[in-house]
């Protein structure tokens, strides 16, 4: 018995020992931190107590700059403000270029450099099929030319704006402007022209814009090039490329929409036009030049002896400029002497028929 007491007594001193260590130690590092112990826990909220570890509010684009390349500003050359002769790109550089603080550098100088191609080259049309490879050549030839007279610049800065409306992330807007208004710099003919054997747009506006000397030094064009390269697949893997092609056949839609509706709108003034001019043609010509009260009708206001012509409205002539080579004396002396030219037959004299030329008779 007395055995099992002496046991039970070194085991609560082992204890007691133990739990005075631990108070002691925690004293001891409390101290040395300079922190006093608490005598009871307090809740904090973590907007208060953030400033032990970050003091201040930094800026997200700040913070940006730890996964994008090194930019140096005290070395960035100082670029003037570019000049562009349509209207339509100064207002596009003016609102989604020239303000934002996220777009400068080498990114900004690509972008200036595409709207200057853009600016000098772009009233070209918006598609081309001179390629077996185009995607654009299997569109109806109605369709073709309709969406042909839409210039390349003003498609292009529709696209760019459609990507940048769906880009909620300002970081990322410089290389979504870059691969949106490269995408279809290949149809330049001064380009296409020449590197038509080499590929399609797609691939013809990757090469053109790895031949900008700014764009060599991102260390993501190899990304921007695939996106550009591949925005006409059926299927696009990438996000950034799928939101590209997206974005370019919504602005498709939309050119398309508007010449259908102007077209539809002049077909129906054309109509009206010949319904007017079949009901009363006399009536619309008299609107135009009044008739004396009692002077005889022109042979133009009477009846047509094949019916009522197809319209009333003529061309004004227009004065062309003749080759140097034209010489109407000289050619009317030449085929005078084989035209209207009599021959005596046994039923009497007829018109000739041994020369190339003969006027007939009127009837």
């Amino acid at each position: 018995m007395k055995e099992l007491f002496a046991a039970a007594a070194i085991v609560g001193a082992g204890l007691v020992a133990g739990a005075a260590w631990n108070i002691l130690r925690v004293g001891r590092d409390r101290e040395r931190t300079g922190m006093a112990i608490p005598k009871s826990i307090k809740e904090k909220a973590l907007a208060d107590a953030s400033w032990f570890w970050a003091g201040t509010v930094i800026d997200f684009r700040e913070i940006a700059k730890i996964w994008r390349e090194f930019e140096s500003e005290q070395t960035a050359v100082p670029v003037l403000r570019p000049a562009f002769k349509h209207g339509e790109i100064e207002r596009f550089f003016s609102e989604m270029i020239e303000k934002r603080r996220t777009i400068k550098s080498a990114r900004k100088t690509i972008i200036v450099k595409l709207l200057k191609m853009l600016d000098e080259e772009g009233d070209c049309p918006s598609v081309v099929k001179m390629n077996p490879l185009e995607a654009e050549g299997k569109f109806p030839e109605d369709t073709f030319s309709m969406l042909a007279t839409i210039p390349l610049y003003q498609h292009t800065l529709q696209v760019a704006r459609k990507c940048a409306a769906k880009v909620n992330q300002e970081v990322m807007l410089p290389d979504i402007f870059i691969v949106s208004l490269a995408h279809d710099i290949g149809k330049i003919p001064s380009y296409h022209d020449k590197m038509y054997s080499t590929g399609d747009h797609p691939l013809i506006s990757a090469i053109i814009l790895n031949g900008i000397t700014e764009y060599n030094s991102l260390a993501n064009r190899d990304e921007l090039d695939k996106i550009i390269r591949e925005h006409h697949l059926i299927k696009a893997d990438y996000p950034l490329t799928k939101m590209l092609k997206q974005c370019d056949q919504a602005v498709r839609k939309e050119e398309l929409a508007v010449l259908i509706g102007e077209a539809v709108e002049r077909d129906k003034i054309s109509a009206k036009s010949r319904d007017a001019a079949t009901k009363n043609p006399v009536h619309a010509l008299a609107s135009e030049k009044p008739i004396a009260k009692n002077a005889a009708a022109t042979e133009d206001q009477q009846s047509h002896p094949l019916g009522e012509l197809e319209s009333q409205e003529f061309p004004d002539p227009v004065a062309q400029k003749l080759p140097s080579w034209f010489d109407a004396e000289t050619i009317l002396s030449a085929i005078k002497k084989r035209i209207n030219q009599l021959e005596a037959t046994p039923k009497g004299q007829r018109w000739s028929e041994q020369g190339p030329y003969r006027v007939l008779p009127r009837l």
